[in-house]
């Protein structure tokens, strides 16, 4: 009977230490549960940062589309430009010949009217 009382003193113990065990392990469980929400919780926050960072990115493909043919427009314009001071400058180059041959011409015909009157 003291083996038996014994044994089961041990039995009691060890089911004791199990139950104390089974305890920690469910308490370990709970807050793995917790732990798991949580991250849930953060991959869904990181979802929707990615999905407006995808949106984000893809206004700014839109509007570099935007400036890059604005920057083409302007290059073409300047280019235009260029063309047309540099026919303004021929044409000015053309003006000049011609006021100085009517100019000439003038002083010519000037020193002419000078002349005959001078002697008349």
């Amino acid at each position: 009977k003291d083996e038996f009382t014994h044994k089961l003193g041990e039995l009691t113990g060890k089911v004791g230490e199990l139950s104390t065990e089974m305890g920690v392990i469910k308490a370990d469980v709970s807050g793995l549960k917790t732990d798991v929400v949580g991250l849930k919780s953060d991959v869904a926050g990181l979802k929707t940062d990615v999905a407006g960072l995808k949106s984000d990115v893809a206004e700014l493909k839109s509007d570099m589309t935007v400036v890059k043919s604005d920057v083409a427009g302007l290059k073409t314009d300047v280019a235009g430009l260029k063309s047309d001071v540099a026919e303004l400058k021929s044409d000015m180059t053309v003006v000049k010949e011609i006021l100085r041959t009517d100019v000439s011409e003038l002083k010519s015909g000037m020193q002419a009217v000078l002349a005959h009157l001078a002697i008349g």
